[in-house]
């Protein structure tokens, strides 16, 4: 009778350490298990802790009214990385653009507009950006193409105020000749004075001569047409042609537009040292009077 009761208890013994055995492998897989798959998890949270997030502002800081401009691309480069293209669209004068880039590595951003297929402004700008850094770039937008531009962009006035705008030539070879159609609207603004500005077309040159330097307040029209002589020495670069003062005379937010082309005015325009015309594109003004 002992012996069967000891049979017994050996039993129900060994019974108790095979189910905690079983139990024990049961446990020690579902370990496993959890451990493969949170290492399945770690390439992507590695992934991120080498990005870095940027914040890219491409500015157009000299010309309010874009109206040349039908599509702006920003391009993100770099070695050994995808290439990035994004269309960016204005807001106003500016276009926002947040992009995810390697760290660690030279990255190259590079943002240009353009006008019909035509590369007008471009900025660029390289940088390195560390480990799970947040980055704020800003690119301003210099000339790749021949333009006149009106500045300051645009101007806020009182009733009554006098407030300057000037002529500005962009990214010209070898100016030998200017003519620009300036028009307003003559019953919100008023020009009272108008002033030639020579330092620029007189680097090399001789002289300048005003075929016309004129200004209509019942038009609403102002022309401006200069040559350099000799036309050998006709001026490169960005420069300042000319300042034309208006007087605000009622509440309003009139824009002054820029024109130089014309169908009955073959003297409007851009033209190199050979008096050839060149491709250019014109920018706008706005005077808000209050």
């Amino acid at each position: 009778m002992f012996q069967f009761m000891e049979k017994q208890r050996w039993n129900i013994k060994k019974s108790y350490t095979l189910h905690f055995a079983h139990l024990l492998i049961f446990i020690c897989g579902l370990i496993v298990i959890m451990v493969s798959a949170c290492s399945q998890d770690m390439p992507t949270a590695t992934l991120k802790s080498h990005s870095s997030t940027v914040a890219a502002s491409i500015n157009f800081p000299e010309q309010t009214q874009l109206t040349p401009i039908d599509s702006l691309r920003l391009d993100v480069t770099g070695e050994n990385i995808d290439a990035q293209h994004y269309n960016l669209e204005l807001d106003g004068t500016t276009a926002l653009q947040q992009i995810t880039v390697p760290s660690e590595k030279e990255i190259t951003l590079n943002a240009t507009a353009y006008h019909q297929g035509q590369a007008l402004l471009q900025g660029k700008q390289t940088f390195t950006a560390k480990s799970g850094e947040n980055v704020n770039l800003e690119l301003s937008m210099e000339f790749m193409a021949s333009a006149t531009i009106l500045t300051p962009p645009d101007t806020t006035v009182s009733v009554g105020d006098t407030t300057n705008v000037f002529v500005n030539v962009r990214h010209v070879e070898n100016l030998s000749r200017i003519g620009v159609l300036i028009e307003f609207p003559t019953n919100l603004l008023q020009v009272v004075q108008m002033e030639e500005i020579d330092s620029f077309l007189l680097q090399d040159a001789k002289s300048v001569i005003p075929n016309q330097f004129s200004a209509n307040n019942t038009s609403g029209q102002i022309i401006i047409k200069l040559r350099v002589t000799p036309a050998s020495a006709a001026p490169s670069g960005n420069g300042r042609i000319a300042r034309i003062a208006f007087r605000a005379q009622r509440n309003g937010r009139p824009d002054i537009q820029v024109i130089l082309q014309s169908a009955t005015d073959p003297e409007l325009g851009l033209f190199d040292e050979n008096d050839n015309p060149v491709t250019a594109y014109a920018f706008g003004s706005r005077i808000i009077i209050e």
